[in-house]
């Protein structure tokens, strides 16, 4: 099934894609695959950072 059968805008699926992201980050599992990159290890990608006030 396409994104679009089940609900979700294609122009959305980029925004969805690095939530999960971030979720998966606050949870410290790590997002790369390193069988499909040829990674070295598993790590958490990217960093959050807080706004300065």
């Amino acid at each position: 099934m396409t994104t679009a059968e089940v609900g979700v805008d294609v122009d959305f699926k980029e925004a969805i894609a690095f939530a999960v992201l971030a979720y998966w980050h606050s949870l410290k599992i790590p997002s790369n695959l390193p069988e499909v990159t040829g990674a070295k290890a598993k790590v958490m990608l990217g960093e959050i950072h807080q706004p300065i006030i």
